[in-house]
This record gives structure tokens, sequence and C-alpha cells, in this order.
């Protein structure tokens, strides 16, 4: 197998890491091979690699290096997956940003090398998964351009040789509580095989249709507004299958409103279809707000952001698959289950922030939970599935008490609070298999 994440120039090819498959042991071997043949081929017997990440590099980052400035610079590297030459400070939303000038050079492979020495710097003075992601991906990028070495300093080439032993350390050192080695760990793990078929909710649309109208509880505060996507399938099913239900719906196309619709009718549930599949559009605005319903439960297109208009009108629950605000982001519950071996679910009320709202409910998965769900797609199985069982929860828990407790997360700040970017196929993978492998495996 190819370690396909690296291409002949990843800054032409960009990768984006999104919902990557996974590939099993085969993508560890891969990886850790690009790894040692590029180390290999640029190895010098008795260099120090240390010293090369405290060498100087002349690159366009050196005004923007500061504390204050660095995560923000992660922030657009990994936005962009490239970094550019002139950056500007701009406000946004209250917040400063750190936004590149996209028409500035972005082929400064100094620049890459500087960030480089940034990132190990930081994993070298402590270690953490937030910082190893960007990390990995810099390397691959560095890696890609290799054919453009010979028109550099040849003195920066043992730099990056550097980087990426560091690098190969850093993932190593994830394997010592297992008293293996990353060589040593991907040669002697059992091999298993993973299907890749989501168990099915005890519920089936089937016998949905059956329940008696007098059993569901139509909640008649809340609205639920669903994009056709396995999330907003599951959320239906588990609300279905616990009795209770929001007393109007938004789908963005009808896929799921036909698939659902003999229960959304003998429910008396309220149907409506934006009118543009984009939630921030004008018309739909004016839908959101007509609604009688007080709050609005959103499952909505991944990476899509309710406009400050919509917050103004609506109260608009959303549940986040992370302890917030620990792990705010994206693919959080990856990190999650790395460091803490668990899977946290959030219920907050949207703001203007991202994954900033006030925290309605939390609960945490452990291990053993997700075991009991028989399945292995995280992304489209377990993660949602966690989220709706979190989402029931707190509907069960406010029909019985009539009102939410909220805890503002402003007042619960932690110094190890971050952002989280998707995560690395190989961080990924190495979360799937201290899940699915080691759990009674004789590492």
């Amino acid at each position: 197998m190819i370690y396909q994440y690296v291409t002949d120039n990843n800054l032409e090819n960009i990768q984006n890491y999104n919902y990557t498959s996974f590939e099993g042991v085969e993508l560890l071997k891969a990886f850790y091979q690009n790894r040692h043949d590029f180390i290999k081929r640029f190895d010098h017997d008795g260099v120090c690699y240390e010293s090369y990440i405290y060498t100087y590099v002349d690159s366009d980052l050196d005004k923007l290096i500061s504390n204050s400035v660095i995560e923000m610079l992660i922030k657009t590297f990994e936005v962009n997956k490239r970094l550019y030459s002139k950056y500007t400070f701009k406000e946004k939303n209250g917040a400063i940003i750190l936004s590149p000038d996209k028409k500035s050079d972005y082929k400064n492979i100094n620049n890459y090398i500087k960030f480089g020495q940034i990132l190990c710097k930081r994993l070298i003075n402590q270690f953490s998964y937030f910082y190893l992601n960007s990390y990995i991906k810099l390397v691959d990028i560095l890696i890609s351009l290799e054919s453009k070495y010979m028109y550099m300093d040849v003195k920066y080439i043992p730099i990056i040789n550097a980087l990426v032993f560091f690098e190969t350390k850093f993932v190593d050192s994830l394997f010592t509580n297992y008293n293996h080695s990353f060589h040593d760990f991907i040669n002697n793990i059992r091999e298993f095989k993973l299907s890749n078929e989501a168990v099915r909710l005890e519920v089936s649309l089937e016998n949905a249709s059956f329940i008696p109208k007098s059993k569901v509880e139509l909640l008649s505060e809340f609205a639920l507004v669903c994009a056709s996507s396995t999330r907003s399938e599951i959320y239906i099913e588990l609300l279905i299958k616990n009795l209770i239900f929001p007393s109007c719906i938004i789908f963005y196309d009808e896929g799921l409103l036909h698939k659902y619709e003999d229960f959304l009718i003998k429910n008396d549930v309220k149907t409506y279809k934006l009118i543009n599949p984009v939630i921030n559009d004008k018309v739909n605005h004016s839908i959101i707000a007509d609604l009688k319903q007080k709050y609005i439960i959103y499952s909505g297109a991944p990476g899509e952001i309710i406009g400050d208009d919509l917050l103004k009108c609506k109260k608009f629950i959303h549940v986040h698959a992370g302890k917030l605000p620990e792990f705010r982001g994206s693919t959080t519950c990856y990190y999650s289950l790395l460091e803490n071996s668990s899977i946290y679910a959030s219920a907050m009320f949207l703001n203007s922030g991202i994954d900033c709202g006030d925290v309605l409910r939390e609960d945490c998965y452990n291990i053993e939970y997700i075991l009991s769900l028989h399945s292995i797609d995280i992304d489209y199985y377990i993660e949602p599935v966690l989220r709706a069982t979190t989402l029931v929860r707190l509907l069960k828990k406010y029909i019985n008490e009539h009102c939410f407790v909220q805890r503002n997360q402003s007042l619960h700040q932690s110094s190890i609070a971050h952002s989280y970017y998707r995560i690395h196929p190989l961080l990924k993978h190495l979360a799937i298999i201290k899940v699915f492998a080691l759990r009674g495996s004789s590492l």
C-alpha cells in the first residue's frame, strides 16, 4: 500500500483529510515506510537532529512569531493547507484573526520549514495532539516538495530531515504505554477485520408507522432542522424510538421528508422544506422566524454556520461531539479518544462563536459504551448516535423540569482549550485501533 497523503506537490494537490476511510494497520505501515525512506535518503552519520530544530531559517513568518500569534497561524494553515508570505490582522465578530493575502507567494519552502520548527519546539516542550495534528500535515507537505530541494539552500535540507525524524519520534511516543515502538507495534499487532456496516437502531421505518399516535409526545416548543445526512436520520429515528418528537420539522430537501412522511402525517408534525438549501438564505429566515416554536434543534449541513440574524430570532440547540470548552472544533471525538479514551457529547445553545454557547447537557461515553453499539463506523454511526442519545436525554429532562440548566463556558475556560481541526488520517486510525483492536489484545 502506498501512503496516499503525500503527492508530488501537496501545495497544488491540497489534502483536505475529510472523512477518510479506515484502511487498517496497512495505513500505519505505509506512513512509517514513507517517513523511514525519506530519512534514509537524507541521513548523515553522527548528525545531531536537535541542533537543526534550533537553527535559524530566514522566512516571511519571522515577524509573526510570537506566542499570541502561533494559534492564529495554525488556524490559517489548517484552513488553507498553505502558508503565505503576507498576512494582515483583521477583526471578525469581535475577535482578531490572521488573514492571509492569497495573492502573495505560498511556495516559499522556508516558511514551511520555519513553521515546522515552531511546532516541533512546542511538541518538545509539551506534547499535544493539537500541535501534532498540524505537524504531521506539515511534514506531508515538506516530503511532497522533495523535487524542489535542488533549488533551495542546501543547508536547509538537514533541517527538513530533522523535522521528519522528530515527527516519527513523537508518533513513537504514543506507544510507550504498550511497551512497543511504533515500528514494533505495526509489525506485531494482530490484524483485525472491521465491517463498515453500521448496525441499525432498534426502531425501523416499518415499525415506526405502526406506533400509536397516543404514545408519541409532541414537543410544542421544539422544531427540528434537518439536512439530508446520516446524523439527521439517526436523530429522527432515536426520537421516534423514545416516543418524543418536535412538533415541527424543517427539511433541507425532500429526501428525508418522503422517508418519514407517514409517521409525520400520522402524528400531526408540521413540515416545511427550505426554499434554498442554505440555512441563512433570506427566505429561509422568514420561515424560521415565523415559527411558533421557541427552540430549534439544529442538524444542518456540515460546516454550515448559522448567521447572527437567525440566532437573534430563535434559540438554536446543537449537540457537539466534544467536551466543552476543552474540545471545540472539528472531529473532536477522535482527539478525545486518543487523550481520554472517551467521546463526549455536549448539547448547547448556539451563539456567534464556534462551539462557545451555553452548555445545556454534557455526557461522557467511555470505550465500553462505544463497543456496546456493535459498530466501528465512528463518522457515520457512533458519533451521530452519541449526539442523538444526549439530545434525547436533554429533551426528557426538559419534559420533566420544564426548563434548561445552562453553564456559561466563559466561566469555565481552560488553559488547555483549543479549537481542533480536521484530524489527520494517521491519528484517526490510531484512535480507531485504540478502541477496537487494543481492547483485550495481547499488547
